[in-house]
């Protein structure tokens, strides 16, 4: 827990009432990383108000005893929301919850496992999104660090050098990873009532990028304020590692995909037939890991169906699809393969 009291946190408020920012922070089993994910909030330094909300999805570890120390010593900016059941079992988006009690203009994301390291994070966000006509969305690049040690911490996420304004069709190409989710801000008027088809989602960050770009672009500032942990205990990213959770998941996210064209009159039509095959290449070279090589064979083929647009990889793969054994021991494609065992988001 930091040293600041709430009065040195609040003492450059402009005003009080009502906070401007709110935070939401998604937390289930996470006592490991809640400590840091609170912390970074709280270092903020604002010349405005903001509140944090913590939806807590009944975690059975002891996030939610930690929780209730940092509510007993910031009583006015920290709100709790205690699950008795897993909503996300349920199929309910947590972050709906948080969106529709925010009392917040403006609404910023980290989750639970995740944490912001600078403390004018939020001040540089909001002013550079006030300098941009009808900028509903910013982020920023983030450090990405791999909690089994099995890598070195590096930034993944620079998406240019110098900020930058990003469409609404590049946001939708760049897939779930090309936002980091710990360093979104959204005006809470873009990412309120959204589709039923959002709450059956199996991840909710992409497509709020999505939602929250389509006004004024999406405004990326060059600078890691953010860190998200990769392979921390429990999370999304290692569930998937399991075969049959990502064919689940992946049938999922393609009905999601066709909700979304739907719902946007086929906008982005060619942006999501592209997204779509490299989600197909990714479950293939998950299928030819786990040597079930007539899933393979088809779901290439089907990947190389969708797009004219094939990278390299895509190409490869289809080529030589007929020779799994062949493709599987190059041993430089079969070291990168393992980037690709996780879906973006």
């Amino acid at each position: 827990m930091i040293e600041k009291n709430e009065t040195e946190i609040m003492k450059n408020w402009s005003y009080t009432e009502p906070p401007l920012m709110t935070v939401a922070c998604i937390t289930y089993n996470h006592e490991s990383y809640i400590s840091d994910a609170l912390d970074g909030i709280l270092m903020q330094e604002t010349d405005f108000p903001f509140e944090v909300i913590v939806h807590d999805d009944c975690s059975i570890d002891k996030t939610v005893e930690i929780l209730e120390k940092y509510v007993k010593e910031y009583p006015t900016i920290i709100k709790l929301i205690l699950q008795k059941e897993n909503q996300w079992s349920k199929g309910i988006m947590p972050g709906t919850t948080i969106f529709n009690r925010a009392s917040g203009k403006y609404i910023a994301i980290c989750e639970g496992d995740d944490y912001w390291i600078d403390p004018h994070k939020l001040q540089i966000q909001l002013d550079e999104m006030r300098k941009v006509e009808d900028c509903q969305m910013s982020f920023h690049s983030a450090i990405d660090q791999w909690e089994d040690g099995s890598k070195k911490d590096s930034i993944t996420t620079k998406q240019a050098n110098g900020n930058r304004l990003f469409s609404t069709s590049e946001i939708v190409l760049g897939g779930g990873g090309f936002c980091p989710t710990a360093s979104l801000i959204f005006e809470k008027e873009a990412v309120l009532n959204l589709p039923q088809w959002y709450e059956e989602a199996p991840f909710g960050d992409y497509f709020l990028q999505i939602f929250g770009s389509i006004k004024g672009g999406a405004l990326y500032i060059d600078r890691p304020m953010s860190v998200y942990r990769r392979n921390a205990a429990g999370s999304w990213s290692v569930s998937m590692l399991n075969i049959e959770n990502k064919e689940k998941e992946f049938q999922r996210i393609l009905k999601s995909y066709n909700d979304m064209d739907s719902y946007f009159n086929q906008q982005f039509h060619a942006e999501i037939l592209q997204i779509k095959s490299e989600l197909y290449l990714e479950m293939a070279l998950s299928y030819l890991i786990s040597d079930d090589i007539i899933k393979f064979k088809q779901t290439v083929k089907d990947s190389y169906s969708l797009t004219p647009k094939r990278s390299k990889k895509l190409l490869l793969s289809y080529y030589l699809r007929s020779f799994p054994t062949l493709l599987k021991g190059m041993s430089k494609l079969y070291r990168k393969l393992n980037k690709y065992i996780a879906f973006k988001g």
